[in-house]
């Protein structure tokens, strides 16, 4: 695979996902099957996610590097200093599709209304 052709796959994924009312996401080519992603995410209930991926596609997806921050919407805020999820370069390597569909699914249905 194409470091494009994954960067694309993210793309997609954010786009349509409907609890996602804007994003800010960096798509840095290192090779043409290595790159760098650098973003926050931001959800209808004002809560924010922080990634990093650090990524090589030549066989499989390989995350060399990667930090998932997810904070609710007091803590995007300041106010507190609560973090909701926070995944970092452990041995078990979530992909960042599992990480969102694991976000949206832990949230109540109501906090996105």
């Amino acid at each position: 695979m194409r470091i494009e052709a994954y960067f694309q796959r993210l793309r997609d994924l954010v786009d349509a996902c409907p609890v996602v009312q804007s994003s800010s996401i960096t798509y840095d080519k290192r090779s043409t099957q290595e790159g760098f992603i650098r973003g926050e995410i931001y959800f209808v209930d004002a809560s924010v996610l922080h990634l990093r991926e650090f990524v090589d596609v030549e066989t499989t997806v390989e995350r060399l590097l990667y930090v998932y921050q997810y904070m609710d919407a007091a803590a995007a805020q300041k106010l507190q200093t609560s973090v909701t999820y926070a995944w970092a370069s452990t041995r078990v390597k979530p992909s960042f599709a599992a990480f969102l569909l694991r976000l949206a699914m832990s949230r109540s249905r109501a906090r996105w209304a």
